[in-house]
C-alpha cells in the first residue's frame, strides 16, 4: 500500500488512452495513485487494433495491458460491468488474475474489487484469488443504493465472511457516481450521517469517497472555460465536518481520520 495509506483513486474506463496516460506518470506520481480499472464490455482496442472477438481475447488484452504499463504499482480491478460472463466456469475477474500470474515474475499489484451484491460466482473467484495468489487484500465498491439498503450490515457480513477476510483486508470504496453535488451542505450533511452508522468504520484498511466530476453537455456545448467543481467542495465539506462532528461522535483517532481525510477524491 501506498505510504501512510494516503493515495489518489481515479475511476477509469479500461481503454487504451487511459493506460497510455498512466504508463505516462513520473515515478513519485505512480506511487501515489491507486487507479480502479473498469473492464468494459468488448469495443475496439486502439492498441490491438481490433475488436475482440471472445470475452477470452479481450480478457487477456487486458492482462497484456496491465503487464505493459503497471505490473509494478497497484490497481483495483472491477469487473461488474461483465457480470454474468463466466470462461470455462471462471469468473472474468479470477481468469484475469491467473493471467497475471503466468505473465510476470513479480508478485501481482493488482487488487480484486467486487460489490455487496456481486454474485457468487464472482465472490469465490475473489476467494481464490486472495488464497491461490497470496494477495492479502480486496476493494469493496459501495454504491449509495447499497449503503441506504436496511440489510447493509448483513449483506457486508455476509460478503466478508463468503470470502473469509476481516474489514482490515479490505479497501472501501464509496462511489456517489454522478451525483448532484450543487446542494453541498445537506449533501455533506448525509454523508456524514451515513458514516456515523457504517458497519466497522474505524476497521478497514483504507476508506476512500469517489464522485464523478464531468461537466454538463450544457457548458461543453457552451465553450465553457470554468467548470464549478461542486463535486470537490463537498469534499471539503466532509473533510471539515469530519473534524467537528464525525471524530466526536465516532472518536475516531487522529490517525484513522488523516486516512480517511486523504482518500476523499474525485473519479
Amino acid at each position: 500500500m501506498k505510504e501512510n495509506d494516503k493515495f489518489y483513486l481515479p475511476i477509469l474506463k479500461s481503454k487504451s488512452g487511459e493506460f497510455t496516460a498512466l504508463s505516462k506518470l513520473d515515478a513519485y506520481t505512480r506511487k501515489r495513485i491507486i487507479p480502479l480499472l473498469e473492464i468494459t464490455p468488448m469495443e475496439w482496442d486502439h492498441t490491438f487494433k481490433t475488436k475482440p472477438t471472445t470475452i477470452e481475447e479481450h480478457l487477456i488484452k487486458f492482462s497484456q495491458k496491465i503487464t505493459k504499463f503497471w505490473a509494478l504499482d497497484e490497481c483495483f480491478i472491477d469487473t461488474t460491468l461483465l457480470t454474468g460472463q463466466m470462461i470455462d466456469k471462471t469468473s472474468c475477474l479470477e481468469f484475469i488474475f491467473s493471467r497475471l500470474s503466468s505473465s510476470t515474475l513479480f508478485d501481482i499489484k493488482a487488487i480484486p474489487v467486487i460489490e455487496v451484491s456481486t454474485q457468487d460466482d464472482v465472490i469465490i473467484g475473489v476467494k481464490n484469488i486472495l488464497t491461490q495468489h497470496k494477495i492479502g487484500q480486496a476493494g469493496l465498491r459501495i454504491t449509495l443504493n447499497a449503503l441506504t439498503n436496511p440489510k447493509f450490515k448483513g449483506m457486508v457480513d455476509e460478503l466478508l465472511g463468503k470470502i473469509m477476510v476481516t474489514a482490515a483486508s479490505i479497501h472501501v470504496i464509496l462511489d456517489l457516481k454522478n451525483s448532484d453535488f450543487t446542494q453541498t451542505e445537506d449533501y455533506s450533511d448525509a454523508i456524514i450521517a451515513s458514516l456515523e452508522d457504517f458497519p466497522y468504520f474505524k476497521e478497514w484498511k483504507t476508506f476512500s469517497i469517489c464522485g464523478g466530476a464531468f461537466p454538463s453537455s450544457e457548458l461543453i456545448h457552451k465553450n465553457e472555460n470554468i467548470i464549478p467543481r461542486y463535486d470537490w467542495k463537498l469534499f471539503q465539506a466532509i473533510c471539515k465536518k469530519l473534524e467537528c462532528e464525525l471524530c466526536i461522535s465516532m472518536k475516531v483517532t487522529p490517525l484513522f481520520r488523516a486516512k480517511l481525510a486523504t482518500n476523499l477524491i474525485t473519479g
